[in-house]
């Protein structure tokens, strides 16, 4: 026997469902006051409906729309935040200083996306394969770099092995995968395909993730990410990969306020622009304050690894 509504709270259809057909048993804006009920049960039905309605605001932020509606617009999170990551350049120089620091001159870029990354990568005339899984990225990323051979866009797989091949082929010295392994299911065979590439020239593996699974919230399901990652599991990944660890870190310590407020207690589907920005402003202070304090705790892992021969 279906489970009726309570007596006074009707329920009502929102206009978006987690599935066709699903009706919402949250309690209805209008529906009337329900007399008799004491005032705990009124906070408690209103606790319910605010629930519900950032429940159903993040999935349709992160919801590409199919239907046929035309007022309807698909809403690419991850493309969005690469635009906003765009404006970061203090951020991206700080994640890339282990790259930078490096001897490699020949880079394989796992997951380029618009190029944010390749721009500091490319920077010293350092040879970039830059590669991505989505079509509109790699045409994206041939139309800002037709004017640097030094950049190389590729359309590449990096979980499939023959998609893998041609880059070991190319011989990288290092390969490089920023804010990459957590989109991907198998992370696992990305990183043997990766250490495939690189055993030609028994180059180095620079890894950057998010950290601390206890972080995972709204932002990461609508970035598509599987996963965020602790120091134990990364290493013991990178380990059964073929790799050495030479050293790790942590970073953005100061992050993890704005991640915590913004996908658990708001619920946001991405970041405001105007936060990141004036995070990126302050990155010169931060992160001397972070070497300096050698910060047990951050809002992403670094990884530098060896390819093990």
């Amino acid at each position: 026997m279906p489970t009726m509504p309570r007596r006074g709270v009707r329920p009502f259809h929102c206009r978006i469902s987690r599935s066709p057909g699903e009706i919402c048993r949250c309690p209805s804006p209008t529906s009337p006051a329900i007399t008799g009920r004491s005032r705990l049960r009124r906070q408690q039905v209103d606790a319910r409906r605010r629930r519900c309605a950032v429940r159903h605001s993040t999935e349709a932020d992160c919801m590409h729309s199919t239907g046929s509606d035309s007022r309807s617009t698909p809403t690419d999170i991850g493309l969005l935040t690469l635009q906003r990551f765009e404006r970061l350049p203090r951020l991206h120089r700080r994640i890339c200083g282990p790259v930078l620091g490096s001897a490699a001159r020949r880079i394989w870029e796992i997951g380029a996306g618009i190029g944010n990354v390749t721009e500091v990568l490319a920077q010293g005339n350092r040879l970039v394969l830059a590669s991505d899984i989505r079509p509109d990225y790699v045409a994206h990323l041939r139309a800002r770099f037709a004017d640097r051979p030094t950049v190389v866009p590729k359309l590449c797989d990096a979980t499939d092995p023959q998609d893998v091949s041609p880059v070991a082929d190319w011989r990288p010295e290092a390969a490089v995968c920023i804010s990459v392994l957590e989109h991907v299911e198998h992370d696992l065979r990305l990183l043997q395909n990766a250490r495939t590439a690189l055993l030609p020239t028994g180059g180095r593996l620079f890894l950057y993730v998010p950290a601390h699974q206890w972080l995972f919230c709204s932002l990461d399901t609508c970035l598509g990410h599987y996963r965020r990652y602790s120091a134990s599991r990364l290493v013991a990944l990178v380990e059964t990969a073929g790799f050495e660890v030479e050293s790790r870190s942590w970073l953005n310590m100061f992050g993890i306020a704005g991640w915590f407020l913004n996908g658990k207690v708001l619920g946001r589907s991405s970041q405001p622009a105007s936060q990141l920005e004036a995070y990126d402003s302050l990155i010169p202070l931060t992160s001397r304050v972070e070497t300096a304090l050698r910060c047990p705790l951050g809002l992403n892992l670094s990884l530098v690894c060896q390819a093990r021969l």
